[in-house]
């Protein structure tokens, strides 16, 4: 080896080890919290603890995870005050409100090539984790409904297979249904989401997207800008048709009955559409319960819903750096496939097969393969995305109850229209309406 050659290697050498001696001191010396917003979110995250403290052994982490709704708070508290954690998951529009506040850093560049590499994610999801072209978080799970369904029940009713359209839900409905020698409903067809509103309305758009082809808020033509989509026939159709399920002889759920997973677990639930981890939610609480999983059933169009939860790292944090290395390791295939296996989340990542997860659970599969003539949608981001959901699921939520509204189409188009003011005005109040 000539001189030359020697000295410019020795020369590498020596760079890589003055930057991995900085790493290790940067990263190794540091503590960070980290804050996940769902209490299944304690194997995974312990996972990447142990993988990123085989990296950097003097680093200490905190992982802390909190239900949904607690979590939400928790961080509103926060963040605004520069008080939130090293790293938060925020979902896609609590990414777009933050960001917008300023309360959320920019990520370094290897983050950002990571985000927009093609590939690596559905195609839509780096622009859920960017604003104004700058990614603000890096994507780690989501994932929307499917249908589940107890495949006793089906048996007892005669149905060979679930249904695949939203006609034959309903058929299935009513077939499914159970009621005690005094008339009363002892197991609902199909659960609906009757409590909640945010999450009521969004179960509500399951069905109306079907029919309408769109969701019940979309985006305008400028930038940030919102417009409400519910005065029209369809949504009048998909309030029918629930209240249909409720009220009279079709009547197929019922507010005293369990609902959504706990119904679904305790076998009071024939049918609801939910995310991935009801599957191990339900093979935990109600074992006995032999189930399937069938894609979310289909009309004139199939839109399947889908979110995202993002690692995001609050532009007040004092080691920014060190909480984006740890959402890296919150990448790797090892954390992934706990995520996926005891969580149920789907993981954002699209270029790991996870085939042995899939192989040991093969209920996932509707949920990570996208069936052909399927569109895949993600609600709008608006900064008043609690607002919105929240309200608009109220005004349906209590239609749901007025049993005037049965077979009343022209009721359920007055319903709509008063949810669709409402919302455009919250838009208008918070300065993003625009069609």
């Amino acid at each position: 080896m000539n001189k030359r050659v020697f000295m410019l290697l020795a020369l590498v050498m020596m760079t890589s080890l003055l930057f991995a001696g900085a790493q290790r001191e940067k990263v190794g010396k540091a503590k960070i919290t980290v804050w996940g917003c769902f209490a299944e979110l304690q194997a995974p995250l312990d996972k990447a603890v142990e993988v990123f403290m085989q990296e950097n052994p003097e680093a200490q982490v905190e992982a802390l995870v909190f239900d949904l709704r607690d979590f939400e708070a928790k961080v509103a508290a926060s963040a605004p005050v520069g008080q939130a954690a090293d790293l938060i998951s925020l979902d896609s529009a609590l990414t777009a409100r933050y960001a917008k506040a300023g309360i959320l850093s920019e990520a370094p560049a290897d983050v950002a090539k990571l985000v927009n590499t093609p590939g690596r994610y559905l195609a839509i999801v780096p622009g859920k984790a960017s604003h104004k072209g700058k990614v603000v978080g890096l994507p780690f799970f989501g994932g929307g409904p499917a249908l589940f369904y107890n495949t006793d029940y089906l048996a007892e009713a005669g149905l060979s297979k679930p249904p695949a359209t939203v006609d034959e839900l309903y058929d299935y409905a009513v077939k499914l249904r159970k009621k005690d020698a005094s008339g009363n409903l002892t197991r609902a067809g199909y659960s609906i989401r009757l409590t909640a509103p945010a999450g009521g309305s969004q179960k509500w758009a399951f069905i109306t997207n079907q029919l309408l082809g769109g969701d019940f808020i979309e985006y305008g033509k400028a930038p940030g800008t919102f417009y409400a989509n519910l005065d029209n026939a369809e949504s009048a159709e998909a309030l029918l048709w629930h209240v249909k399920l409720l009220h009279g002889p079709d009547k197929s759920d019922d507010w005293a009955l369990k609902h959504d997973a706990e119904g679904f677990a305790a076998g009071a639930v024939a049918m609801f559409m939910r995310e991935s981890w009801v599957i191990p939610e339900t093979k935990t609480k109600g074992p006995g319960i032999n189930f399937d999983v069938a894609y979310q059933p289909r009309d004139k169009y199939w839109r399947i819903y889908d979110w995202l939860v993002n690692t995001c790292v609050p532009e007040s944090g004092k080691q920014k750096d060190v909480a984006w290395e740890f959402a890296k390791v919150m990448q790797k295939e090892e954390v992934m496939e706990v995520l996926y296996k005891d969580s149920g989340w789907i993981p954002s990542r699209r270029d790991i097969s996870f085939s042995g997860v899939v192989s040991a659970e093969p209920r996932f599969k509707p949920f990570i393969e996208i069936p052909a003539g399927a569109e895949i949608y993600f609600e709008a981001d608006a900064s008043s995305y609690a607002e919105l959901w929240t309200r608009v699921g109220e005004v349906i939520q209590e239609a749901y109850r007025d049993a005037s509204l049965l077979d009343n189409l022209s009721g359920c188009r007055a319903v709509v229209k008063r949810a669709h003011d409402l919302a455009n005005q919250i838009l208008k109040d918070s300065n993003e309406y625009g069609e």
